[in-house]
């Protein structure tokens, strides 16, 4: 559902709201290569790689984001502090398996602001999804 919402919505986000973000994830990244002593070529070609595929997941989950954010608005979709108290628990639990979304070095406003988005853009997509079913039924009738 998400890459048919990206390809249906296409739009740019500015190279500024993200290269920051690139940066730090890239400089986080390369210290672990270097601890691996990967011969500088290989550090640089890797790193390189690192970076495009850093800024394109970035501004897949921009887009994404904003487009949830439209969708919420449209339809009166809300985040309740219950809903990001049961993310934050969920999360903490994948973190066990190094798949969360949030660390334990992350200051309380990036876990809120991280956990926020990823609930409305999962509520966003099924609020989607649960329409687009009952259109689909009513069109059987």
């Amino acid at each position: 559902m998400e890459n048919e919402i990206l390809t249906k919505y296409a739009f740019d986000i500015p190279g500024t709201l993200i290269k920051d973000q690139v940066e730090g994830q890239t400089e986080a990244i390369m210290l672990e290569l270097q601890e691996k002593n990967l011969d500088n070529n290989l550090l640089e070609a890797e790193t390189k790689k690192i970076k495009q595929e850093v800024a394109s997941r970035l501004s897949r989950d921009y887009r994404l984001y904003f487009l949830a954010q439209q969708v919420a608005h449209d339809y009166k979709i809300e985040i309740t502090q219950e809903d990001l108290t049961q993310e934050l628990m969920r999360q903490m639990w994948l973190q066990q398996s190094g798949q969360s979304i949030i660390s334990k070095d992350m200051e309380s406003q990036e876990v809120r602001s991280r956990l926020y988005a990823h609930i409305l853009v999962n509520k966003a997509i099924d609020y989607l999804i649960t329409h687009a079913q009952k259109r689909l039924d009513q069109q059987d009738i």
